[in-house]
């Protein structure tokens, strides 16, 4: 009976992790897909850091680059002032367009628009906590599922 036990454990969880990994999934395309159909407008660079790394990897003696680029912009919707910030990484330089006082094109979310973005694609801050709570999730489901096997197969034995 054990031995069936472990095997149904094994099985449920697989699945509760496929199931989860395929709402998360879910949950991510609607995220971006939503995102593209955000209204853009014109907005102005409060705030622009740029940084540089070059790090060692690899028996080779490569050395990637990479460059972290922090932006704080403003802008105007339906006469309203909002403010927001967004930070990516790139392998290229960073482009002239983000120096302070320049103009750039920012997306927002016309149902809340104090969500703008300057480029749609990036993850969000907001979506890596959801990826955190999600593997938190995981494993509390997880660890809940096993300690009632575990219960069940005591009263069957």
């Amino acid at each position: 009976m054990s031995g069936l036990v472990f095997v149904f454990t094994l099985l449920a969880i697989f699945g509760l992790l496929i199931g989860e990994i395929i709402v998360y999934i879910k949950l991510r395309k609607r995220y971006f897909s939503q995102r593209s159909t955000w209204i853009s407008t014109i907005g102005k660079v409060t705030y622009a850091k740029h940084k540089h790394y070059e790090e060692e990897t690899g028996g080779d003696n490569c050395k990637p680059e990479e460059w972290t680029v922090w932006v704080d912009y403003s802008y105007d919707v339906a006469g309203k002032h909002y403010t927001a910030s967004q930070d990516w990484s790139s392998s290229s330089p960073p482009v002239q367009q983000y120096s302070v006082g320049s103009a750039v094109t920012v997306y927002y979310n016309p149902i809340r628009p104090k969500k703008g973005v300057l480029n749609r694609g990036i993850i969000p801050d907001e979506m890596w906590w959801g990826a955190w709570v999600f593997i938190a999730v995981v494993i509390v489901t997880m660890a809940l599922l096993v300690f009632v096997l575990i219960f069940l197969a005591t009263l069957f034995e």
